[in-house]
């Protein structure tokens, strides 16, 4: 949630380089718990590998 909110006020602010700062800390966080956000997608029915 708070990674949602931070995104939102980024792009409101035209602000790349955060957005950047934030995409490389939420995928670094996510690989240390082993997951791979890269090969994983979204959908309205849950997860999907890519």
């Amino acid at each position: 949630m708070i990674a949602v909110a931070t995104r939102d006020e980024l792009r409101r602010k035209g602000d790349q380089t955060g957005l950047s700062r934030l995409r490389d800390g939420v995928n670094g966080m996510a690989q240390k718990m082993g997951v791979n956000l890269r090969a994983i997608r979204m959908t309205p029915q849950g997860f999907v590998a890519l």
